[in-house]
């Protein structure tokens, strides 16, 4: 993203929907690491290459989660 670094949309995206799991992938970024991932609420901070199959089982897992979630809540 040339304009927007993934901690900046995340924020963006935190300030629109405070809940939402979010998950970045990277190639390289001098700013984010994953304890600072963590503290901006970011669920995942993947370094690329990242296959399909982990993308796909962090997806599942965050919505897994979520669904438990707002079941416990009911």
């Amino acid at each position: 993203m040339p304009q927007l670094s993934g901690a900046e949309v995340a924020r963006a995206m935190f300030a629109l929907r405070p809940n939402i799991p979010i998950v970045v992938t990277t190639g390289y970024s001098e700013t984010l690491d994953e304890n600072s991932a963590f503290e901006i609420g970011i669920r995942r901070l993947l370094i690329k290459p990242v296959s399909a199959k982990v993308l796909k089982d962090i997806v599942v897992e965050l919505l897994v989660a979520k669904t438990a979630k707002q079941q416990n809540r009911g």
